[in-house]
């Protein structure tokens, strides 16, 4: 949905079925900028950490507040400097939807021209962002214009760990995946726990050369690195039978 990490399955439904939402703490925040932002135009950018909710909680955003919108989620790889005309074209109301915006941060991608274009038709745009892109793009020293587009969006931050509030209104609710969530998460955030990420990674570590998985466990690794490096995937199978070994 969206963009938005795979639950793990749970008694309460079936594999592909997505958890009730959880309100968050930001949720009037972001709904009010979102509203702001079909009014004049504009951007809406949810920052936070890896599975830390930003995806549905500006998912659950845009269905609130522009329940009559069509969705515009072009792929990263297109150029986008036609978009704006396509919009004012295609004559209906649209908000433009930009999961993980660091991908789009690009020469022809979403560019300060490109969203000039756009708040000038008043057309809204939602977007996530991780934390650590967000700082590095923000931190840029020559200003370029990702930094640019960043200073101008209305930036709203998501914590990965969710806070008494949240917990409370996470208790009331009856979806066993939610409630083993939070029998469990401990360290780890609530959304964290329910996208697998805890035991994902302990499964990875586990399936070491001592248990009979060392290619499988060193495929994995390839990945992560050449994702810490900061090269955007799906891999080719070749780099990655290149690089694990």
């Amino acid at each position: 949905m969206a963009g938005t990490h795979p639950s793990r399955p749970g008694t309460g439904g079936g594999d592909g079925d997505v958890p009730p939402y959880i309100a968050r703490d930001a949720d009037e925040r972001i709904r009010r900028r979102v509203a702001g932002a079909e009014r004049h135009g504009g951007m809406v950018l949810v920052v936070g950490d890896s599975t830390a909710g930003k995806t549905r909680a500006a998912f659950e955003a845009v269905r609130a507040v522009l329940p009559a919108h069509r969705v515009c989620a072009p792929s990263a790889d297109n150029d986008l400097t036609g978009v704006p005309l396509s919009i004012e074209r295609g004559g209906s109301r649209c908000v433009v939807w930009l999961d993980d915006l660091e991908r789009y941060l690009r020469p022809g991608g979403m560019q300060i021209d490109v969203m000039a274009a756009l708040t000038r038709l008043k057309v809204p745009v939602v977007a996530t962002m991780r934390l650590k892109p967000f700082e590095t793009f923000s931190a840029a020293r020559d200003h370029g214009s990702g930094a640019q587009l960043l200073r101008a969006a209305g930036v709203i931050d998501l914590d990965r760990l969710w806070s008494d509030g949240e917990l409370s209104r996470a208790e009331r609710c009856d979806d066993p995946r939610i409630l083993d969530a939070l029998t469990h998460h401990g360290t780890y955030g609530v959304a964290e726990y329910l996208a697998a990420g805890p035991s994902l990674l302990r499964e990875w570590r586990r399936a070491g050369p001592g248990n009979g998985h060392a290619r499988g466990t060193a495929l994995v690794r390839a990945a992560v690195d050449l994702t810490r490096c900061g090269l955007r995937g799906p891999y080719p199978r070749a780099l990655l039978e290149d690089a694990h070994q």
